[in-house]
């Protein structure tokens, strides 16, 4: 709010409080940052301290350049401080002492250097909060180890009722074993083999063949029941226990009657979860996954999309369905990026047969939605428990705003926590912005310019890829020329 305007409200604020005339409570923080930290300086250095009246003059930008130079030094002397001490302002100390001299200048009449130059201030001041503010924390550049750390395994399922519901849910669909037959394993009832498993139960022995062996996408160990299988095993301390109680076995089969309601040609038949549809078909995926593997199935797909293409998730989680075309191996997407003009930029792209690959990552997920939601608007769909859809992907807590790139930083915390050993280190430096850093890296590295990388990268201003460019640079964008000799003069 201007200063003018500030007055106004403030003056109706009295009138219907019935209350006298008072100035803005900024008027007078404005005053006494302009005594405390400005007057001793410019009564040092010879330069104005009155801006309105007869000689007021307006300050230079050498003159700011000055003035700043010597608070960030800390040699600017501060009248409010005993002895005349020296010392640098904080940051927002500063930017309110910048806002208190603007103001100054326009009350007398007089013209603001910021209005005259107004990128060599923005520069100065960026400088300033980078030397003395909390230095921000740059997305660290996701590279190839980073994609291997994250999406080369499916993540173990961190609940054990779901574990254990997902492995009931595996073999009744893959071997049509009852429900209440499932729930009465135990690990020691397990013979488990790297292509498959060999079940002793009552009725006798049951094979489970492992439906992932030499499948090169990670998600099929996702619906496999010998690997679900493998997993609960190996998690499973006391070789008796059975993998479901009576009662978490009636939650099991209401969630399987409640899934069998939503995929077209499933049903729960005599105890037995039956669908059509091979072990890889998006109908099993959608009877056998648990919420944390819908999860990652959702992150792998907008992450390596956004590193493929250099494409924020913002920009993913607004894509219409209708800028998705897919033509076999293909896929073209249309994303109004932040700057694109008209209808936004086509990326074609062809799957390439690889674990990493993106195109077959999306597939994977955009199938798995479209069992549950057949006409939806947006690509990457928050899918809610209400609406007849039971299977969310998001927390029950999630951001009403920008959920998608919400979601993937919290994942990126959980999933990422292999480098150095340290989920912290993750959490400092891994974002989903990291996706677009590692885009520039790789393409830095294969040789494309600086204007190929502005280009993909979608900036207009060539010294925002700079950033990308060299993310571990952390100096100040502007230099202060004046520091170290302010610095050379306290020495002598």
């Amino acid at each position: 709010m201007d200063t003018e305007r500030a007055t106004r409200v403030t003056a109706a604020l009295d009138h219907l409080t019935g209350l006298g005339p008072r100035a803005p409570l900024t008027n007078d923080t404005y005053t006494s940052n302009i005594r405390a930290n400005w007057e001793p300086y410019a009564r040092q250095h010879g330069l104005p301290v009155n801006f309105t009246g007869p000689g007021a003059r307006a300050l230079t930008l050498d003159e700011v350049k000055a003035f700043t130079g010597a608070l960030a030094a800390g040699t600017a002397p501060k009248a409010h401080t005993k002895n005349v001490k020296a010392g640098a302002l904080s940051p927002p100390r500063f930017e309110g002492l910048l806002s208190a001299l603007r103001r100054a200048h326009r009350q007398g009449g007089l013209t603001w250097v910021g209005d005259i130059y107004p990128d060599e201030l923005a520069a100065l001041r960026a400088g300033y909060r980078r030397m003395h503010g909390t230095p921000p924390k740059k997305a660290k550049p996701m590279g190839k180890d980073h994609l291997g750390d994250l999406f080369d395994t499916v993540p173990d399922e961190p609940n054990d009722l779901d574990l254990a519901g997902c492995v009931a849910r595996a073999l009744s669909v893959q071997t049509h074993l009852p429900l209440g037959t499932a729930a009465k394993l135990t690990p020691a009832s397990v013979v488990i083999a790297q292509d498959g498993a060999l079940l002793h139960e009552r009725s006798g022995d049951h094979e489970v063949p492992c439906t992932a062996w030499g499948v090169v996408d990670p998600v099929a160990r996702a619906s496999c029941a010998h690997c679900l299988l493998t997993q609960w095993v190996r998690h499973t301390s006391d070789p008796q226990q059975r993998l479901l109680g009576n009662a978490r076995l009636h939650l099991v089969r209401n969630r399987a009657r409640e899934l069998a309601g939503h995929v077209q040609g499933a049903s729960l038949d005599g105890d037995v979860l039956r669908v059509e549809g091979t072990p890889s078909s998006p109908q099993q995926h959608a009877l056998i996954w648990s919420r944390a593997t819908a999860r990652w199935v959702r992150t792998r797909a907008a992450v390596l999309i956004a590193r493929a293409i250099a494409l924020r998730l913002d920009d993913l989680e607004h894509l219409d369905l209708v800028k998705v075309r897919w033509a076999g191996n293909t896929v073209t997407l249309n994303p109004l990026r932040k700057n694109d003009p008209g209808d936004g930029t086509p990326f074609p792209l062809t799957a390439t047969g690889t674990a990493r690959c993106p195109v077959n990552a999306l597939r994977v997920y955009d199938d798995w939605v479209r069992v549950f939601l057949l006409d939806r608007k947006l690509l990457f769909t928050a899918v809610h428990r209400g609406g007849g859809v039971a299977y969310p992907v998001e927390w029950d807590d999630r951001p009403t705003k920008r959920y998608l790139y919400h979601d993937t930083r919290l994942d990126l915390i959980r999933y990422g926590g292999t480098e150095a050993g340290d989920a912290l280190h993750v959490l400092d430096h891994l974002t989903p912005h990291s996706a677009r850093r590692g885009w520039a890296a790789q393409a830095r590295a294969e040789g494309l310019s600086d204007v190929q990388i502005q280009a993909g990268l979608g900036h207009v201003k060539a010294s925002t890829t700079y950033g990308y460019l060299d993310p571990d640079d952390d100096s100040p964008k502007q230099l202060f020329g004046t520091i170290n000799q302010h610095r050379n003069t306290d020495r002598v």
